[in-house]
């Protein structure tokens, strides 16, 4: 048995620097985009484990054993809930979904204050509770730059508009994954979590606005900032505390698209804002011309829609104190009660809860999803491009109605 160091040098500073060194590295080596995100990855492992043997004085069987029960759990559950939030991301993109969605959205407004707030803030944190790492980001901006954005100042808006729903991530994987590390519950730290960021959630978008107008234009569009400030850090506070970490990104950004929505049917600012540049009504892109039907819309949000039906109900205490009686709890061998920490040993056991898990559900609202969207096997198995579009006129050369075809 071997007991945990919290100080080894005798000098909590010291140390706490120290066990920073992994962390520092990891980000010295990604930010110099000269280290693949892997090799970056497996270099940090080897420089934690020197660490941790070295300084820590930790044996090497148990660093060793250590390391590999974190890969464990590294691919189940994490790695199961984000290749299922992808998979169900690309299905929704295949079966055309997505590009009704987008279409939805950016046909709203053309006031670049308003179309920052709903695609940056709002869709953004649709996409981060979704699928999350680097898709909200990257989709948002591009379609910012669709609307007529210039592509740095897109990127650097949607990554500050980011700011909270980050905290989460794709499926709440943000908070499970401290949950998983530390031993704490992570409906626990959810709350935590709930008492603090709502207050930033709720600041963002009037910091998003002001970079783009200033306090004049922001002043002017304050009932809007309002509402989507508001309607977002309440639903996240509600959600975060009474439902857990996996869908306040979620339902949050639902509520906060639905109420700017319904408040810009009923109000509009009085001066349509556009950048100094845009001098004429001709320069500028205009609504969107794509028109989708009520029906067409609602599936096309589907897959959504069913995930947070799975989601939520695979979180709910009852669902999950019965799923939880079929997986699998497996002691890690020479790991297990072989730490010390303070005068209690560590008990480490390798859950494999295959139905219980966050990333089960994900994959039953793909399926679902799929077989509602009538996707040919070959659409669901990847086969085909991975983006292609839903074509809604008849194209007689190409494809008839319907199909799901390549661009072009």
């Amino acid at each position: 048995m071997w007991a945990q160091m919290a100080d080894p040098f005798s000098n909590l500073t010291v140390s706490a620097l120290v066990a920073a060194v992994p962390i520092l590295a990891l980000s010295a080596m990604l930010l110099s985009r000269k280290v693949a995100g892997h090799i970056a990855s497996l270099i940090t492992l080897g420089i934690a484990l020197v660490i941790a043997i070295v300084a820590f004085h930790m044996p090497v069987q148990l660093a060793s054993l250590s390391a590999l029960y974190g890969a464990l759990q590294g691919l189940f559950p994490i790695g199961w809930i984000v290749l299922n939030a992808v998979f169900l991301y690309n299905i929704s993109v295949r079966a055309g979904s997505f590009a009704i969605v987008r279409d939805t959205i950016e046909s709203i407004t053309v006031d670049r204050r308003l179309q920052a707030l709903l695609i940056a803030f709002c869709f953004g944190a649709f996409l981060e509770g979704a699928a999350g790492f680097g898709a909200p980001v990257a989709i948002t901006a591009g379609m910012l730059v669709g609307l007529g954005f210039d592509k740095l100042y897109a990127a650097g808006i949607c990554l500050i508009a980011n700011t909270a729903p980050v905290a989460f991530g794709g499926i709440g994987i943000a908070v499970i994954t401290a949950g998983t590390v530390t031993g704490i519950d992570p409906n626990l730290i959810s709350r935590m979590v709930a008492h603090q960021l709502p207050f930033i959630a709720a600041i963002i978008p009037i910091w998003l606005v002001m970079i783009i107008s200033g306090w004049r234009g922001t002043r002017a569009i304050w009932p809007a900032l309002l509402v989507t400030g508001g309607s977002y850090a309440i639903t996240m506070y509600a959600t975060a505390t009474y439902l857990g970490p996996m869908l306040p990104d979620i339902l949050s950004a639902v509520v906060s698209i639905t109420a700017l929505v319904v408040l810009l049917r009923f109000w509009q600012p009085k001066e349509v804002w556009r950048f100094p540049r845009e001098r004429t009504e001709a320069a500028l892109p205009a609504k969107s011309t794509h028109s989708h039907s009520r029906s067409t819309i609602i599936r096309a949000w589907t897959p959504f829609v069913l995930l947070v039906i799975f989601v939520g109900n695979w979180g709910s205490t009852g669902i999950k104190a019965l799923l939880d009686h079929t997986s699998i709890h497996i002691p890690f061998g020479a790991l297990n009660n072989a730490i010390l920490i303070g005068d209690q040993a560590k008990e480490v056991v390798y859950g494999f809860g295959w139905l219980s898990a966050a990333g089960t559900a994900i994959l039953l609202a793909a399926v679902l999803s799929a077989l509602l969207l009538r996707m040919s096997w070959r659409d669901f198995l990847g086969d085909s491009h991975p983006y292609p579009e839903r074509i809604e006129q008849t194209t007689p050369h190409h494809c008839r109605r319907g199909r799901v075809c390549l661009p072009g």
